[in-house]
């Protein structure tokens, strides 16, 4: 019989010992799916931090490793928020929205339609790339972006 190679972690919640395959080592959070549900759904488990929407100002309760990036009590109110922002043109979707097109076009056309890495030139297949990314607290000014082909864009992300 072959030896076990991974490593046997604690699960915080229930105090249950459960075995990880080495790839999944660092990435493991849950001994079972039943204990998934728990941290997701359960509110007696975990003490979890009382919130305030910056949008509607309602009251929501969040998991304490959520607590530092969630700001919002819904989806609505992202979407809301951001409208209000933006001006609310374009649909609920960042990369689909007027503003970000325009924004678009205009690095293509600083930028001669290139990549500024490898220098492909191609009136199509582009994309753009934000500098400081966006979950990061980075920016949507046209000085924060730039034009990529596909495989730099993609090396960039790897690296990260």
């Amino acid at each position: 019989m072959a030896k076990f190679k991974g490593e046997i972690l604690k699960f915080l919640e229930c105090d249950d010992e459960f075995k990880v395959s080495p790839n999944r080592v660092k990435t493991a959070k849950y001994c079972s799916k039943e204990c998934a549900d728990v941290h997701r759904h359960d509110t007696t488990r975990v003490n979890k931090i009382e919130k305030k929407c910056l949008r509607c100002g309602k009251i929501f309760y969040d998991h304490p490793c959520h607590a530092k990036r969630r700001k919002f009590c819904s989806y609505y109110c992202v979407n809301k928020d951001y409208e209000e922002r933006c001006g609310g043109r374009g649909d609920s979707h960042f990369y689909n929205r007027t503003l970000w097109r325009k924004l678009r076009k205009e690095v293509l056309v600083r930028d001669g339609y290139n990549c500024t890495k490898c220098g492909y030139h191609a009136e199509r297949y582009l994309q753009v790339h934000h500098i400081n990314l966006r979950r990061i607290g980075g920016d949507d000014e046209v000085g924060n972006l730039v034009t990529l082909c596909n495989s730099c864009h993609k090396k960039i992300h790897w690296t990260m």
